[in-house]
């Protein structure tokens, strides 16, 4: 029973804190650089913004509650429970597969962004 104790201890407390490697702005060249979407245009393209609560792509935010990392060779992957918009929020199931230095973010599993790297700075 102890051992037993001990392992779902260690588990759990490691388990919440491992998706911190998902943390930071993840986008495109385009994105990380905020460059316009069309050159004649007011609008500029957005890096994804991602901490422990939260997931935002400019004016877009969205509430996450993270499950735990599962890892195999150099591919660590996530899944979170994501409440976005304001007036009509809409729940989405987010996986998030970091290979190496890319992200992709999948939504609901139809739609995919990325590869996208870390944004410097």
């Amino acid at each position: 029973m102890r051992a037993f104790l001990i392992a779902l201890f260690v588990t759990s407390t490691g388990y919440a804190a491992e998706h911190d490697i998902f943390f930071g702005k993840w986008g495109t060249d385009i994105q990380c650089a905020g460059d316009l979407i069309i050159a004649t245009g007011t609008k500029r393209a957005a890096p994804f913004e991602i901490s422990d609560d939260w997931l935002g792509q400019g004016d877009v935010w969205c509430r996450l509650n993270w499950s735990g990392v599962t890892q195999a060779d150099s591919r660590q992957t996530a899944v979170a429970q994501a409440i976005c918009g304001e007036d009509d929020a809409r729940n989405y199931r987010l996986r998030f597969d970091l290979s190496g230095d890319e992200l992709k973010i999948t939504w609901d599993l139809w739609h995919t962004n990325g590869p996208l790297n870390r944004c410097p700075g």
